[in-house]
Order: structure tokens, then C-alpha cells, then sequence
């Protein structure tokens, strides 16, 4: 039986998010043809271990372990300090020496629901001893430029231009939350050693850290994988509402959206901080089928507790001080 090995860098935060794509992952997984081997990189505590274990377990031909993570390439100071991010993404750098059973495998994010067969991506990727990792293409510098795409991140691209050169910006093509790797390959070429290498040289103006290691070393190495293997959540608004003629100009909306495998949460908007953002719904329908809605509803009450606080807070003191009129009256001139 064809095996699909599945590795996951993540710490105890997304423990949540992972019981929910561990959920939707082997929901649509083709279990009766195939052995999926989930992996987790990340100092998980044993209880979570458990919690996810009882998910994987409800589905045959399924199994998941967890792994210590490896020593960081970087001071960890330095890692972007943003709510969405986690020192585990480096972990991936390591990964073709810690899974030495593995000629090839997935490498993706917990910030995710799937909609089809993740093993659509393992299959696209023969191992043909030019490509060394293959991905979608990241919905910033590279689809803006190469897909003709209109991301609502503009001050990322421009972020980007204030710190790598027009040569580099143009070797950022794929995003990091679904990658599929040559594991012999990247052993072969001692690629673990060159990517932890430049993470440290390189980490001072890391904005996006692990996607432009692979990014920057491998050059003409990446192969390109169809943009619905990685659809992202936050854009789907925009397809949403283009007329029909908007979309027949560029197709790649339509091959985004129109049947996506993966849905990646990918900026700080994740559903399960923000429900009622865009496709927080199908986040929200796994959530009830992994049997984690208590558990949402417990950990956001005590994540929305002291923005409540704040919001009730700062409101009292801008009618204190007379600012709650003042911005009002502002907003209705605007109008």
C-alpha cells in the first residue's frame, strides 16, 4: 500500500487548528488505497498528543507521532514576534535529515482546512532529479508580478522591496504552506546545512522566514504546482465578487478557488480568532465534525475576553474625554 507521509511543524498554540485539519486532511483522504503517515515536529505536550491521536484514530490506514524539535538555526529574538508566526516554521529546514525513511514527502500547515485529497499534491510531483521541492505560488510578490493577480497585500510587496534586491524578489515564487519535498534530493545536495545557514545569515530581515530560505537557495530547483493545491482564505472575497468577465481575463482565479484541495488561512486573520471571516465556514464545519467546538468556544472566550476589556476600556475614556462625539461627527462628514 502506497504510503503518503505528512509532516507538521507546530507548537502547543495550534494544537486546536491541528485537531481540525488532522479532521478535514483524513476526511478526504483516499485511506482505502493509501496509508497516511501524519508527523508532528514540535514540543507538544502529552495530553495534546492524545487529543490528536483520537482524531487520527477515527480513520483507517491513518496515523500520526510526534517528534522533539530540533535545535533552532536561529536566535529565536529574532524570529518575527507576531501573534500568527512560531519558531517551529524553522523546523522545516530540517526535515530531510530527520525523516531518513522518506524519499519524498508533504510538508504543510495546521492553519488550514482541506477540501480534497492532499495526496493530489504528492502525485503532481514526480521525482525527476530537476526539481528539488515543489509549491504554489505565494500570493504577494510572485502572483502579484507572475499571475497578474491584485493581492490586498500591497505593503507586503513593498516590505519586501525595502529589504531584498530586484534579482531576489524575482526567485520569491512559492509559499511555504504546502510544499512538497525530494528528501533524497535535498539530502544528496547537503540542502539542511545551506538552508540553516542562510536562516542565520539571513534572519535580520526575514519577514515570511522559512519560505525564503527555500525560496532564495533553491532558484530554478521549485517546481510549480496549480494555484488550487494552496488556495488562500483571505483573497476568496475578492473572486467572489468579480463578474464573469473579470474572471474569464485570468483564469487563475477560477483555478484557485473553483475546487481547491487546501484552504490556508495564511495572514493573522484565522477563523478561529475571527469567525466570520472569509471561509472561516468551512474552518467552523470541520471544527463540529472533529468534536473541538467546546473547545473553540472555551479557548475563545478566553481569547476574546481582554480585547472586550480593551474595546469597553478605551471607549469609556474617549467619552470621557469627549473624543467619542468628536469621531463620530468625523466619520459622518466623510460620508
Amino acid at each position: 500500500m502506497k504510503i503518503i507521509p505528512i509532516i507538521h511543524c507546530f507548537d502547543q498554540n495550534y494544537v486546536l487548528p491541528a485537531a481540525v485539519c488532522f479532521q478535514s486532511l483524513l476526511e478526504h483522504a483516499d485511506t482505502a488505497n493509501a496509508r497516511y503517515a501524519l508527523h508532528v515536529v514540535g514540543d507538544i505536550p502529552e495530553s495534546d498528543q492524545t487529543l490528536l491521536r483520537s482524531i487520527v484514530g477515527k480513520f483507517e490506514n491513518a496515523s500520526v507521532d510526534f517528534i522533539p524539535p530540533p535545535p533552532l538555526p536561529v536566535d529565536a529574538t529574532v524570529i518575527p514576534q507576531k501573534g500568527h508566526y512560531s519558531p517551529d516554521l524553522y523546523n522545516k529546514l530540517a526535515i530531510p535529515e530527520l525523516f531518513l525513511q522518506y524519499e519524498k514527502v508533504i510538508v504543510a500547515d495546521v492553519d488550514v482546512v482541506y477540501q480534497d485529497d492532499i495526496a493530489k499534491a504528492f502525485d503532481a510531483f514526480p521525482i525527476d532529479g530537476k526539481h528539488l521541492v515543489a509549491g504554489v505560488w505565494d500570493l504577494g510578490y510572485a502572483a502579484y508580478h507572475r499571475k497578474g493577480l491584485f493581492p490586498t497585500g500591497r505593503p507586503l510587496i513593498r516590505k519586501y522591496a525595502r529589504v531584498y534586491t530586484s534579482e531576489e524578489l524575482d526567485r520569491l515564487r512559492i509559499g511555504a504552506g504546502l510544499l512538497v519535498f525530494d528528501m533524497k534530493g535535498l539530502r544528496d545536495g547537503g540542502w539542511t546545512a545551506e538552508w540553516k545557514a542562510f536562516a542565520k545569515k539571513n534572519a535580520y530581515r526575514a519577514i515570511l522566514p522559512e519560505q525564503e530560505v527555500l525560496n532564495l537557495t533553491l532558484g530554478d530547483a521549485v517546481k510549480i504546482l496549480p494555484l488550487n493545491y494552496m488556495a488562500i482564505a483571505e483573497h476568496a472575497p475578492l473572486y467572489d465578487n468579480m463578474v464573469a468577465a473579470v474572471k474569464n481575463e485570468n483564469s487563475s482565479w477560477d483555478e484557485m478557488y473553483a475546487h481547491p484541495v487546501q484552504m490556508h488561512y495564511a495572514s493573522k486573520i484565522k477563523p478561529w480568532k475571527y469567525p466570520g471571516s472569509a471561509r472561516s465556514e468551512l474552518w467552523f464545519d470541520a471544527c463540529v465534525r472533529a468534536g473541538m467546538i467546546e473547545s473553540w468556544r472555551r479557548w475563545y472566550a478566553a481569547f476574546s475576553a481582554p480585547m472586550v476589556s480593551y474595546s469597553m476600556e478605551k471607549t469609556l475614556a474617549d467619552c470621557k474625554m469627549g473624543r467619542f462625539h468628536i469621531r463620530l461627527t468625523k466619520e459622518r462628514s466623510t460620508r
